[in-house]
């Protein structure tokens, strides 16, 4: 492997990793501890259930929603909500369960 392709893991390791502390964090205290001790079955049910509770409707499969918006300001308040962080360190982020907005 060269060290280009070295480079692009570690950078695509590190997004990775941003995007899953960002979709659960506040959960556990130590998620990293958390996802090495439990069974792949107990942990992958854990992450479903926080999943659900930070967005409700997620299946762990693709879904669709839709919501309209009467003015501008609205929407660019509601899209800023959903695409940035949480100003609390305990809130998880819902951006991470986005795949697409149009």
């Amino acid at each position: 492997m060269s060290d280009d392709d070295l480079e692009d893991l570690e950078k695509r390791a590190n997004v990775a990793e941003g995007t899953f502390k960002a979709a659960f964090r506040g959960r556990t205290n130590n998620l990293e501890q958390f996802l090495l001790d439990g069974s792949e079955r107990n942990v992958l049910s854990q992450l479903l259930r926080w999943a659900e509770e930070i967005s409700p409707g997620f299946s762990g499969s693709e879904s669709t929603s839709s919501i309209t918006m009467s003015d501008r300001e609205g929407c660019a308040s509601y899209l800023r909500r959903l695409t940035s962080d949480p100003q609390s360190e305990e809130e998880s982020a819902e951006w991470p369960f986005i795949k697409k907005i149009k």
